[in-house]
């Protein structure tokens, strides 16, 4: 049918109809803490948990991924000389009309870089975390594993395509906050980016934490809002006289 309504009571859909309920959903994960956590569970095994994602793969396109029960991947091999890094994807393939975990390897070099997932109408991928591979090793271990969820040119996380906040361009305010910080304090600040959009009141809430081995942690929470750094930088100044996490 030319112009669809979805859904009515006595009409017959099909999941080219269905998609059209999803196509406003941009490509991603879910936004949770637990979403997809990975683990190393044997000497090249990791477990992804389960998770829910969303494809879209095409105009008037859209689709939801769920994996209701943890999933063991195995990991290939190291090259004997050369370091490697792989990429864990979630990979959509219309010729099979499924969805699997798949991992994508890397070329060996001296400085290896990642492969980048597939963003094809045909074989649309999901990239999850890197995963390092150093010469002749023969575990994978938990340090080498790093998430790409938040970084959109391999993943990011779903949001409505007209509301939804950009997390690339929050996490590289962020990320360059944590920088100036860094230069005032030293290296040991760290910082984790939390993004959510609650619907409450615009604001953007700063935690401090330090860890055992004396890091000063911040961690941001973005509400309803898109913030520039000067909003960024506000909040932590805020912030500062409320931290009982110990001096600088």
């Amino acid at each position: 049918m030319p112009i669809i309504t979805y859904p009515l009571n006595g009409i017959e859909y099909d999941a080219h109809d269905a998609e059209t309920y999803l196509c406003t959903r941009t490509s991603g994960v879910f936004s949770a803490e637990n979403n997809f956590a990975i683990s190393v569970s044997g000497t090249r095994q990791v477990t992804v948990s389960p998770g829910i994602a969303w494809i879209n793969n095409g105009e008037f396109k859209g689709k939801s991924v769920v994996s209701t029960a943890p999933e063991n991947i195995t990991i290939p091999s190291a090259d004997g000389s050369l370091n490697r890094i792989d990429l864990l994807v979630l990979r959509f393939d219309v010729s099979t009309n499924k969805t699997i975990f798949a991992i994508k390897s890397g070329v060996p070099a001296v400085s290896p870089v990642s492969p980048k997932p597939s963003k094809e109408s045909a074989i649309y991928e999901l990239g999850l975390y890197t995963i390092y591979i150093s010469a002749g090793s023969v575990n994978v271990i938990e340090s080498d594993i790093s998430s790409v969820m938040l970084d959109e040119s391999y993943c990011g996380v779903m949001r409505d395509a007209v509301t939804g906040l950009p997390t690339a361009q929050i996490q590289k305010q962020a990320e360059e906050l944590i920088e100036e910080i860094r230069q005032s304090l030293g290296d040991v600040v760290s910082a984790d980016a939390t993004i959510t959009n609650d619907g409450g009141d615009a604001r953007i809430d700063v935690e401090f934490q330090k860890d055992a081995e004396g890091n000063i942690n911040l961690a941001f929470d973005f509400k309803n809002s898109i913030p520039d750094k000067a909003e960024i930088i506000e909040g932590v100044i805020q912030a500062l006289p409320t931290w009982t996490g110990g001096s600088y």
